[in-house]
């Protein structure tokens, strides 16, 4: 039985408890702080061969660990009693979804009441039914948990492909992929193998628990796991640590909301790019600690103009909003009055190796606005990329970066940092040199090439690359076809400048590589030209020549120093 932290005051406590336990003796919360249900067909595969392997191959009375849980309890209106999931969220959620999907193999009337009661228990004051398991603030949910307590439910392999490939709310979409991965495996099994393995799963299968009545107990629980090397993100923790300290629950909820939102428009891991752009800009020196220590203690330190609890949410919301409105998915004010800006963030964003030049932008448009937002995102990127293709050393570049946020730090006219000449200088002599060399196989090629495309377009459109975009050689490095119109020597010489060396918006053909210009044109190039100019000028080209090359060459080295020394 589930010992509850309310007979222990102030205590914390722990079992074991096997799956047949911890679906029948208690309901479960999945509060809004927690991230979306995530767990994919490797995951869910996984689990359940290692459960069924344990159960054809393990020793009698061996019985297969799930890991930890850690709850805490919390007030509910039946007398079951409640607890929300702190910790162990994706291993509860597969455990309940493979019970309802045994539920509708099965033959076995016992077996088949017994699992919907798992699922979907019935009781005198819920005659209907209630969910083993609740979303908090996650109706879309908690609405496929409903559907799924109906027999045969997770038989309907349509409505369910539906949502998984339509529906936006992540957990939604992943529990129905979810229930259909668990079916087909387990529908591959014969029934003596699945009676084996519902036994087991619900007798052999154990977790430990940890149960607390005090929320901050149960995050610093989840933190220490994380610590022992449980597979708890950065972002969770810090998520963890940072509601913890907000007291009124109104203010935790309302801020919990805005971070499961961020997770779900732009993504865990730029989540916590965002965070270690936040740091960068409250330390503004190189980070010395892991990002967790530092969301501990380092950036709350005096003069750092960040206090614990909703102060660092708000101040963590305003970043989240700059970089989903102003650079992950520009807002239409952006599309529409500033094209060209978006335009230039474009070639930035999918031609850049690293994102070091955020974290100014950031914290410019944070105290500046949008005033010479424009102005001093091109002053930036000329001098990094410059830098990067130049040589100079990542140290080198990353100190520029906090040289450029003390200075938005200290100076309150925005002119006093464009002004500064020498602090975005470049060495546009070793630029250019480096312009005339070899490209191909270059880390920044594709973002030379994308600079020039944009410098060439008309920019009162957006220039909007996709993220499928190829560098083709248009003399290929195979010239079987092309050996009446360039020699061997001028072949090797200009294969891999910048003047033979084209862009295009789709995924690489290596059949259509080595063919003829009119080929490659009417095959490979085609649709390109609606976005990228260099590809319309080459559709009118008939032949392609060294000289062609050369033009091109001289064009392109000339445009982009031109763009490096204004």
């Amino acid at each position: 039985m589930i010992a509850t932290a309310n007979q222990y005051t102030e205590q914390i406590n722990t079992g074991k408890l096997v799956t047949k336990d911890l679906l029948s003796e208690a309901s479960y919360v999945i509060p809004y702080f927690q991230r979306h249900y995530q767990w994919d067909e490797t995951h869910i595969e996984n689990l359940l061969s290692d459960i069924e392997y344990a159960a054809k191959f393990g020793a009698v009375n061996q019985n297969y660990f799930l890991g930890a849980f850690v709850l805490q309890e919390v007030k509910s209106e039946t007398a079951e009693k409640t607890f929300q999931v702190i910790d162990g969220q994706q291993r509860l959620i597969t455990l309940l979804l493979t019970v309802a999907v045994l539920r509708d193999l099965m033959t076995s009337e016992q077996d088949k009441l017994q699992s919907k009661q798992l699922f979907y228990p019935v009781s005198e004051k819920n005659p209907d039914g209630a969910p083993r398991i609740y979303f908090e603030n996650r109706e879309v949910a908690n609405l496929l948990i409903k559907q799924l307590a109906l027999l045969d439910s997770t038989k309907d392999e349509a409505y369910l492909s539906v949502i998984r490939e339509l529906e936006q709310n992540p957990s939604f979409a992943n529990m129905a992929n979810a229930v259909l991965v668990i079916h087909r495996y387990l529908k591959a099994r014969n029934l003596l193998d699945l009676n084996l393995l519902y036994y087991f799963l619900l007798n052999k299968v154990f977790v430990i628990y940890i149960a607390t009545d005090n929320f901050t107990d149960a995050f610093r629980l989840f933190s220490v796991l994380n610590d022992r090397g449980l597979p708890l993100s950065a972002t969770d923790v810090i998520k963890s640590r940072i509601l913890s300290e907000i007291k009124r629950n109104d203010e935790r909820e309302h801020y919990a909301k805005i971070w499961s939102q961020a997770e779900g428009d732009i993504g865990l891991e730029r989540l916590k790019n965002v965070l270690e752009y936040f740091r960068m800009i409250v330390l503004r020196e190189r980070p010395k600690h892991p990002l967790i220590t530092d969301f501990e203690r380092t950036i709350y330190q005096e003069g750092s103009g960040v206090q614990r609890g909703s102060n660092v949410m708000q101040q963590l919301k305003t970043y989240l909003d700059i970089y989903r409105d102003f650079y992950y998915e520009p807002s239409d004010f952006f599309k529409e009055n500033m094209p060209s800006l978006v335009g230039y963030l474009n070639v930035m964003k999918y031609g850049l190796a690293e994102e070091e030049w955020l974290p100014p932008v950031l914290f410019w448009y944070k105290k500046f606005g949008r005033d010479a937002i424009f102005p001093f995102i091109q002053l930036l990127d000329k001098k990094l990329a410059a830098d990067w293709i130049s040589g100079v050393s990542r140290y080198f570049r990353s100190q520029f970066t906090f040289n450029l946020i003390n200075g938005i730090h200290d100076f309150d006219n925005p002119l006093a940092i464009l002004n500064d000449k020498q602090l975005f200088d470049i060495n546009t002599p070793q630029l250019e040199h480096v312009l005339r060399q070899d490209m191909y196989g270059k880390l920044y090629t594709k973002y030379l090439l994308l600079k020039t495309e944009y410098l060439m377009k008309d920019n009162r459109t957006l220039f909007h690359p996709s993220s499928e975009i190829t560098i083709d050689h248009i003399l290929p490095q195979n010239p079987y076809e092309w050996t009446s119109v360039v020699t061997q020597d001028e072949h090797r010489y200009w294969l891999h400048k910048l003047g033979n060396l084209l862009i295009i918006n789709r995924k690489e053909d290596y059949i259509l590589r080595g063919k003829s210009l009119e080929e490659k044109k009417q095959q490979y190039y085609i649709g390109s030209e609606e976005i990228f100019p260099s590809v319309q000028k080459i559709m009118y080209r008939t032949v392609w020549t060294a000289d062609a090359i050369s033009e091109r060459q001289e064009e392109m080295v000339n445009l982009l120093m031109q763009h490096f020394k204004s």
